[in-house]
């Protein structure tokens, strides 16, 4: 599997697919943050389509996403910004870096998913 996957671009900007570990702890309320992120319908399949070759995803890949133990975060850059490949690779690395802190920034939404009481 691949942490990350260039995609299309506009202009001087690409689209990347990072995917990242979705971690496997428990909420406020003991729910599943990976249950609580495939109930909540939050981000579990890919822009991409599955098969091999250039721009797809593998079926594992499907696979870790549709059971919420991957997520994918669709961030930009700008590749030319830089002048050489072995600073893309630092650049793309740094955006997988940014993709872990989303996901944890995501996953606070969902601190006290699934939390249900009676009236009385």
């Amino acid at each position: 599997m691949s942490d990350l996957h260039v995609l299309d671009g506009s202009g001087s900007t690409v689209r990347v697919a990072c995917h990242v570990p979705v971690p496997d702890a428990l909420n406020l309320v003991g729910v599943s943050y990976r249950a609580a992120r495939l109930a909540s319908g939050r981000g579990t399949g890919s822009v991409m389509a599955t098969g091999d070759g250039p721009g797809k995803i593998s079926q594992a890949e499907a696979d870790a996403l549709a059971a919420g133990t991957l997520a994918e975060i669709v961030l930009e850059m700008q590749p030319e910004a830089v002048a050489t490949n072995p600073a893309r690779v630092a650049m793309l690395r740094e955006l997988w870096t940014q993709a872990q802190a989303q996901i944890v920034t995501d996953l606070r939404a969902l601190r006290y998913y699934g939390f249900t009481a009676a009236r009385s």
